[in-house]
């Protein structure tokens, strides 16, 4: 509302809607409303028709599920703050929502959680959710970070035979066996991947499993994700390469291919930050805990997959991964005024540039004759 300023008439007669709230606070009000476990898993099963309604319309009939969770510190007593894992404020109470998405980048599930848990709780409960609202999207694989490292979860989707890939903490056992490690292959000028079986001692895991390992030369390229292993440190591969370690159950690709399987999620952690910095996911904050959690679902599977689709099919499919912030001002921020003409209002838009003008004439004509449908009574079709 910080943007409409004195021109929310603008946008009652544009949208054709009664009223819309003048300040904050009646918003605040609203959200808090839905303050109980029913209202929120009743305004999820809402949220979740339209984000499937928008991934339908992209026509997404099987990609990758992935997990991840992020820290959001707060600075009152909310409910749910809790003092936990927090890297950046240590010390102060958190949030710690556990999201799910789609490899091609829209969010299909949030639950929020108190701060003081580990990441990977409630996965298995999150899990048949997530999957159950799927329908006839097929998983192809589940990818999560090493949050989710938890053989009760890993048995379950092997139960279950869906294919995963999971990031594994760099335990010491486990540096002892990348320690062992001779017979490396060179993927490319600096990488190499390799893989080994391991049971840890817990009696859960009853047999070895396949874990990936790639090493990347810090010299040649030193932006290389990873970690530098801790054992043995007078041991020139700990200064001189970085480790990335995978678990998965698929017996048949290469380590390579398992490692290129398992990049790409790190596109979770771009759409966190996008979500933070753009759609203010860490500032919605309210005193009840489960009235938080129905705004954050809001903005990810509402307006952080309208956003989404909005850049893939209409705004520019060819980049489609530019952040909220950059679309808001490059698309969605142009001045205008509203104006007659006969009887019919007209919204006169500023821009001067043809080739601007050009662009935008496109992006609108793309709008009216999109697909996307919402069966909605707010305003008028």
């Amino acid at each position: 509302m910080q943007f409409w300023g004195d021109s929310r008439e603008l946008f009652e007669r544009c949208f054709n809607v009664d009223r819309l709230p003048k300040s904050t606070s009646s918003l605040t009000r609203f959200w808090n409303n839905f303050n109980t476990y029913s209202y929120s898993e009743k305004l999820r099963d809402y949220f979740v028709k339209i984000a499937l309604n928008i991934v339908n319309q992209s026509n997404v009939k099987s990609d990758s599920l992935r997990f991840d969770s992020t820290v959001m510190t707060r600075y009152g007593k909310q409910e749910g703050a809790k003092r936990g894992y927090n890297p950046r404020k240590k010390g102060r109470p958190s949030h710690q929502p556990q999201l799910a998405f789609l490899g091609c980048g829209y969010t299909v599930n949030l639950w929020n959680r108190s701060g003081n848990i580990a990441s990977g709780n409630g996965i298995i409960e999150f899990f048949k959710q997530t999957v159950s609202y799927l329908r006839d999207i097929s998983v192809d694989r589940v990818l999560t970070d090493s949050g989710y490292y938890d053989i009760n979860f890993l048995k379950y989707l092997e139960s279950h035979n869906y294919e995963y890939v999971i990031s594994a903490p760099v335990y010491g056992n486990l540096q002892k066996k990348i320690y062992g490690i001779t017979d490396w292959c060179k993927v490319d000028d600096g990488i190499e991947t390799s893989e080994f079986y391991f049971q840890h001692l817990d009696e859960k895991w009853e047999k070895d499993r396949r874990y990936v390992v790639v090493r990347q030369e810090i010299i040649k390229r030193p932006k290389a994700a990873g970690k530098q292993l801790t054992i043995f440190k007078e041991l020139d591969d700990n200064v001189t390469h970085r480790h990335s370690l995978m678990i998965t159950n698929n017996e048949n690709d290469n380590p390579h291919t398992i490692w290129n399987f398992y990049k790409p999620r790190a596109n979770d952690e771009n759409i966190i930050g996008n979500l933070k910095e753009g759609f203010g996911f860490s500032a919605y904050n309210l005193n009840n805990f489960w009235a938080t959690e129905v705004i954050l679902t809001a903005i990810c599977l509402l307006y952080h997959n309208l956003i989404t689709y909005l850049m893939l099919y209409i705004i520019n499919s060819k980049h489609p991964r530019q952040t909220l912030k950059t679309t808001r001002m490059k698309y969605l921020i142009i001045p205008a005024i509203m104006g007659k003409s006969g009887r019919n209002d007209i919204l006169r838009l500023g821009i001067k540039n043809k080739e601007r003008k050009k662009m935008i004439l496109q992006i609108l004509e793309k709008i009216r004759i999109t697909t996307l449908f919402f069966n909605c009574n707010a305003v008028e079709l």
